[in-house]
């Protein structure tokens, strides 16, 4: 039996797949950090410090082909707008995944110092990063500009969420008693710091959908449309 014609479509179809795959990895990493600095799980910390590589070698290895695949079809219109997408978002995603690792950093740093956090949880500005970041990946899956839209509009919610956190923690840095409470209170705002900037990459990928699409929300008709 010969082997399958090659096919432009079918080859933008597998880096959507292999995107797809590699976002789901990073927002796992995000989940994992925040589990690992909220319960102050060194553990878990490391392991998801050595998924880093495996992020980049993904972003690598998506990049290359996505470059060969221009070379390849010379391709235009639609499909030359989805190469150049994947690869304006590559770095997004490896950049999430740097900032995990520093969240992870953080935890190992501060595991076993068996002070839980009460003033402050971080679980809250996890879970949106996450989601935010699972949504915009599902929203160029799916071609759907909508779903993009919400992911930018989610964004205010996490920069207060974030100022809630650093107001916070400014205070307990400043009334700390000892070097332990210092520190923990500067952890946790650099923590803090990380998660709003992963935000800000989810958000910069969701626009990027709605460039894609020629669908900013400020067009003429006032409507989402993937044209």
């Amino acid at each position: 039996m010969s082997a399958p014609a090659p096919d432009i479509h079918r080859d933008l179809q597998d880096l959507r797949s292999r995107t797809l795959r590699l976002g789901g990895r990073v927002e796992d990493m995000v989940v994992r950090a925040t589990r690992a600095m909220v319960q102050r799980d060194g553990r878990l910390a490391e392991e998801t410090m050595t998924l880093e590589p495996e992020v980049d070698r993904m972003a690598a290895a998506i990049d290359t082909d996505c470059v060969r695949l221009m070379d390849r079809w010379r391709p235009g219109g639609a499909e030359l707008r989805a190469l150049t997408f994947t690869l304006k978002t590559l770095p997004h995603l490896a950049r999430i995944g740097a900032l995990a690792s520093a969240v992870c950093d953080k935890a190992r740093s501060l595991a076993g110092d068996g002070v839980t956090d009460p003033a402050v949880d971080l679980s809250d500005m996890g879970a949106l990063v996450s989601e935010m970041l699972g949504n915009a990946i599902d929203a160029f899956v799916n071609q759907d500009a909508a779903a993009a839209a919400a992911v930018v509009e989610r964004d205010d919610a996490l920069d207060e969420q974030y100022d809630r956190v650093k107001l916070a923690r400014m205070r307990d840095a400043q009334s700390a008693e000892d070097t332990a409470e210092l520190l923990r209170a500067i952890h946790t705002l650099m923590v803090a710091k990380h998660l709003e900037r992963m935000g800000d990459h989810a958000t910069e990928i969701a626009e990027k959908v709605l460039d894609l699409y020629d669908a900013r929300p400020d067009a003429p008709t006032g409507r989402y449309a993937s044209g």
